[in-house]
């Protein structure tokens, strides 16, 4: 009986190992893939779907950082007007209830620049928990949307393969917490997610937004 079950452990521990293989060789092709994609706009349209936290960040300094989940998927993937994305992001311990729900349209700008424009919903809610089912998103379109003229994001890839970059300096307009204005600065990789989102008064005070520098994600494994 202990050989038996002492044999029956070996094999479990086998398996896991092979399935871990297997997936680390997944993970590392799919990776050499996205990699291998020159276009800038097709790179970064594979790069951002996924679902991400900043568990680490938020364990190392919860008083500083909030314990976030953040929710980016596809969206719209035959349009040729850009690449359409849904995010959510939400306190980790209730996401069921978004703080944020926005559409990013992902466009090229001048020489290597891309665009990315921010749109917000009507009545957000009746999208809440909807990123990954693409028949709703059929029944959508991009008129029902609100540009949040002002605030687009604008990003180059640097020698490093990081995407980086930010709004441009007082256009955003923001009335959160007495604010004047906005400013969102971002950083995009495979490994690496950072944001940081502030807002300043009319005198350039900081009024809202981390004071800690910015939050970083990493991608984030549902648990079966």
């Amino acid at each position: 009986m202990l050989r038996v079950c002492g044999l029956a452990t070996f094999l479990l521990l086998f398996l896991a190992q092979c399935v871990s293989s297997v997936q680390q060789r997944t993970l590392q092709e799919e990776r050499a893939r996205i990699l291998a994609v020159r276009n800038n706009l097709q790179q970064l349209s594979l790069i951002m779907p996924g679902i991400y936290t900043n568990t680490p960040q938020h364990q190392a300094a919860p008083d500083d950082f909030y314990h976030i989940i953040m929710k980016l998927y596809r969206i719209w993937p035959d349009r040729d007007d850009g690449a359409w994305f849904y995010i959510e992001q939400a306190q980790f311990e209730v996401q069921d209830q978004p703080y944020r729900q926005r559409v990013y349209r992902l466009t090229r700008g001048e020489r290597d620049t891309l665009i990315s424009q921010v749109y917000t919903f009507y009545d957000p809610k009746p999208y809440t928990g909807k990123g990954e089912q693409a028949d709703f998103w059929k029944t959508q379109r991009p008129a029902q949307l609100i540009e949040k003229e002002g605030c687009a994001v604008y990003l180059t890839r640097k020698a490093n393969g990081l995407y980086t970059g930010g709004t441009r300096k007082n256009t955003c307009f923001s009335k959160m917490a007495g604010a004047a204005y906005a400013e969102s600065v971002v950083t995009i990789g495979l490994d690496e997610f950072t944001s940081l989102d502030q807002g300043y008064d009319q005198e350039g005070k900081q009024v809202w937004g981390s004071e800690k520098g910015a939050y970083r994600f990493v991608p984030y494994v549902l648990e079966e």
